[in-house]
């Protein structure tokens, strides 16, 4: 089951999938595609993570964002079927979200590559690496 999203939380998410996806999923050998608000831009086996790099003949890097509201079992399922899928798959959650998606990821026994937290300081976009 998707979280469904206010039209001002899905706005949020989708302006956090474009800043991601331009700070950490830009390579000289990739391109790189969104699917926000549902879009489907660009599939992986059938399956529209919110951010993949793409290379012909490799295997995709994918990222799913999460806000405040959608760190949760339910939407643990999708982070399964993205991580089942051939390629790596790193988690964004907001920083005041680590403990509930670590403990999710482990309860759900979620294989993602890695797990990231995003938040403002200062005015300034950070995104740290978490150990699992």
């Amino acid at each position: 089951m998707v979280v469904k999203r206010t039209e001002l939380s899905q706005k949020d998410h989708d302006e956090l999938v474009a800043k991601i996806a331009k700070e950490r999923f830009s390579y000289e050998d990739r391109t790189t595609y969104t699917n926000p608000d549902n879009e489907q831009n660009y599939a992986v086996d059938g399956e529209y993570p919110d951010i993949v790099a793409a290379k012909s003949g490799s295997s995709p890097i994918m990222g799913e964002v999460e806000t405040e509201g959608s760190v949760s079992e339910e939407e643990s399922e999708q982070w399964k079927k993205y991580a089942a899928l051939n390629g790596c798959v790193y988690l964004y959650v907001p920083k005041s979200k680590v403990s509930d998606a670590k403990r999710i990821i482990k309860d759900k026994e979620v294989r993602i590559t890695g797990l990231r937290s995003y938040e403002y300081v200062d005015g300034e976009f950070v995104i740290t690496n978490i150990e699992m």
